[in-house]
């Protein structure tokens, strides 16, 4: 919580000049990452701070990505991106990003050389599986829903659209302290009147299961 940015992979070791051993298997499952913004935390020289994203499953230093990783059951807040993917030859087959609720910020999944959503997915992951991800506050990127997959455009049953306005929309059961103000991540759970409670292509709430996060009820 209140971080520069969240995960973020380096597919190949640096000091193998041959890039031959690369990461793979990689889930990130059931997290909640908090203000992951660049206030007040600048770019260092290797670019390890203020990069406001919540996922960085390539790699920008050499050709690659790392192959079959999955992205499920997630709830994140972040001020530009939630999923980066920096080089135009990055190519990690076997991604998948599911049942994830995050903001989408100001580029949501961006690539480098392509624009957002669909076009930076296909680019960089081929073959990638991305539905029932509930993406918060798109307007705020000026950009619009059909730049998302067809499958990841409503994310429940109920057909409630993928593209809630805000977290209250989204039925978070108190927004202002779960992300900001007196932190407590039991107020980052879904309400039952929720358009996306037992959501989940599993049937289980869109987003982190709160219940599980050893953090529940204490405020740091």
């Amino acid at each position: 919580m209140h971080a520069g940015s969240g995960f973020s992979n380096v597919s190949v070791d640096s000091t193998d000049p041959t890039n031959a051993v690369r990461g793979k298997n990689i889930a990130y499952l059931n997290n909640l990452l908090i203000d992951m913004n660049a206030v007040p935390l600048p770019a260092g020289a290797n670019g390890e701070g203020g990069l406001w994203r919540l996922f960085g499953p390539g790699n920008a230093a050499a050709p690659g990505g790392m192959a079959n990783v999955t992205i499920d059951h997630n709830t994140g807040f972040g001020d530009t991106r939630f999923l980066n993917c920096d080089g135009t030859d990055i190519n990690a087959p076997g991604f998948v990003m599911t049942n994830n609720l995050v903001n989408h910020g100001l580029f949501g999944a961006k690539c480098s050389g392509v624009g957002i959503g669909t076009a930076s997915l296909n680019q960089s992951f081929p073959g990638n599986i991305f539905n029932t991800d509930v993406l918060v506050n798109i307007a705020v990127s000026g950009g619009t829903t059909a730049l998302w997959p067809q499958n990841n455009q409503t994310c429940t049953s109920t057909n409630a659209t993928c593209f809630p306005t805000d977290f209250i929309t989204a039925g978070m059961v108190d927004y202002n302290n779960c992300n900001l103000g007196n932190f407590d991540p039991a107020k980052c759970a879904l309400n039952p009147t929720s358009p996306y409670h037992n959501g989940g292509n599993d049937g289980k709430d869109i987003g982190a299961d709160i219940t599980r996060l050893p953090l529940t009820g204490v405020r740091p």
